[in-house]
């Protein structure tokens, strides 16, 4: 399926206003503009649905598409790059192009060689002299862009590429040499990420979650150049919009999530999602690489909420995120006022989370919930789906309730494996109520939904507190076919991980299968229906 006629009109017109060049870099002021940070996924939707515009169309992109011709280089002092660009003209940048080479080789130490991403692959019918090829013109109001050139290996969804870059950044929230720098760490990774990992594309041939690839590039910016902080300007939208998918956010604002993630888990598992996309979609790439961390992602995007609630003025008040006294505050999904009592019901699109808010007036106390929806799996069907549940508050004991400092609180009507939340009073955190659930989930387990390193969640015995168990898998017959020993997992109650098609020696067939799992103190045995379908 290609792109509606109107939609490619409205690409055409995105794309050539980049490049007309009606605002020069002279004519441009200082005063803050409307800028796009890239335009990566603009050039790769436009070349892949080339042939659906007017030949007269398609001579103007095809144009635009190749690469431009200036007049002066340079070589970084690595010998990786060449950075081509007008050294006189409207076309001129404002800033060296010395100081660009030296960012290059910059991005190019910290992702290569310092986090171990393969470098982009060079196309030597193209790029003769070995190099990567970086171009600086004026491109409008856009930070930068790489453009996919040839297929690596037919088949392989990989692509050599080039980056083009802004002359001058006039304007923009980073200006000149350091809107540079940051482009190149964002772009660079680019290259990177189109040149080794398969490029999975919608229906419209647009990059299938392109939210990813913009969050992982962005977040290149603040891992290599860590006091320049551009992603800044685009925080507001997430601190908005909690509530939104983290799949339909741009990826520029959901930075954050991989901040979060460096901080717990090390750059590696952020280098290890990117391993697992070329097997699966970016949102069970995340999930899978937190469980190979020994933890969920239930129980951590429910610890990510909560550092996102300690920003701006309630910074102080945690030491989470380093720099969160320059972030926004969240924005209240609705605030309510109560003497006795209060019931919300509240709605919450796939892998997203709200701050509700209660104040019982008598004292003027704030009751904050922050209840977060994980279910990855909606998230990659249909991010725009909507999830409700129910928070009641009250000054006296209710069913099911928790107490929450003089108050009483309880959340209902959602499922128990993705749901979590977290419960403030006056800004202090009362408790974490993560997902809890008695019996093993997912059951039964789809081989198809979950794929080969899909999880299931055994549950321990309640009270039991140990740190590692012993697996044993029998068939219906009771014939034992595997024996492990595995680490219990805290998420609220303590799990063991079971990955039915990864840790097994044979293949599974499809049927029942009886678990037992022993620690120290307990034993605990249950079933398990496998569907190989």
């Amino acid at each position: 399926m290609q792109i509606q006629a109107q939609n490619l009109d409205s690409l055409y017109s995105k794309f050539t206003s980049m490049h007309s060049h009606a605002t020069s870099s002279m004519q441009r002021t200082t005063a803050s503009i409307q800028t796009e940070k890239c335009a990566t996924d603009l050039a790769y939707t436009i070349k892949k649905n080339l042939n659906g515009f007017s030949l007269e169309k398609q001579a103007v992109l095809k144009s635009i598409l190749s690469r431009p011709v200036l007049n002066s280089t340079v070589v970084s002092p690595s010998g990786k790059f060449t950075i081509h660009y007008d050294a006189t003209g409207s076309e001129a940048p404002s800033y060296s192009m010395t100081d660009l080479a030296i960012a290059f080789d910059s991005a190019y130490s910290f992702e290569v060689r310092y986090l171990g991403f393969p470098e982009p692959p060079i196309d030597l019918t193209v790029d003769t002299d070995g190099r990567y090829h970086v171009y600086v013109s004026n491109l409008g109001n856009v930070y930068g862009y790489t453009t996919p050139e040839n297929e690596v290996k037919t088949g392989s969804h990989t692509y050599s590429s080039y980056i083009s870059i802004h002359n001058n950044f006039n304007g923009f929230y980073t200006e000149g040499i350091n809107a540079a720098r940051v482009t190149a760490a964002h772009e660079f990774h680019h290259a990177i990420q189109m040149g080794n990992y398969y490029v999975r594309e919608n229906s419209k041939s647009e990059i299938e979650d392109l939210f990813f690839y913009e969050m992982t590039s962005t977040s290149m910016e603040e891992f290599v150049y860590n006091s320049i902080n551009d992603y800044y300007a685009y925080l507001s939208s997430f601190f908005h919009k909690p509530n939104q998918s983290m799949a339909n956010h741009s990826g520029y604002d959901y930075i954050l999530w991989n901040l979060y993630l460096q901080k717990k888990f090390g750059y590696g598992i952020i280098k290890r999602q990117w391993e697992l996309l070329n097997k699966y979609r970016a949102m069970n790439a995340i999930y899978f690489s937190i469980a190979e961390a020994n933890s969920t992602f239930n129980k951590e995007f429910s610890e990510f909420a909560k550092w996102c609630y300690y920003t701006g003025f309630r910074s102080e008040l945690r030491d989470y995120f380093p720099e969160a006294d320059n972030y926004p505050t969240l924005v209240n999904y609705q605030t309510k006022f109560f003497t006795t009592s209060a019931t919300s019901t509240f709605s919450l699109e796939p892998c997203s989370f709200a701050a509700l808010s209660y104040v019982y007036t008598p004292k003027n106390d704030t009751v904050v919930v922050l209840p977060t929806n994980g279910n990855t799996t909606a998230a990659m069907a249909n991010p725009d789906s909507s999830f409700s549940g129910t928070f009641e508050i009250a000054t006296e004991a209710i069913s099911g309730g928790q107490q929450i400092g003089y108050y009483y609180g309880a959340l209902s009507n959602m499922d128990s494996g993705v749901w979590g939340s977290s419960i403030f009073l006056n800004n202090s955190d009362i408790l974490t109520a993560r997902s809890k659930n008695s019996f093993p989930h997912p059951n039964p387990f789809y081989k198809s939904k979950y794929g080969d390193l899909g999880l299931i969640f055994l549950p321990l015995d309640a009270g039991d507190e140990s740190n590692e168990a012993d697996l044993y898998i029998y068939d219906v017959s009771m014939h034992l076919i595997q024996t492990l020993h595995k680490n219990t997992v805290m998420d609220r109650q303590l799990y063991v991980i079971w990955k039915p098609f990864a840790d097994m020696k044979t293949r599974l067939g499809s049927g029942v299968y009886i678990y037992q799992l022993k620690t120290a103190n307990k034993s605990i045995t249950g079933k398990i229906a496998i569907i190989n379908d």
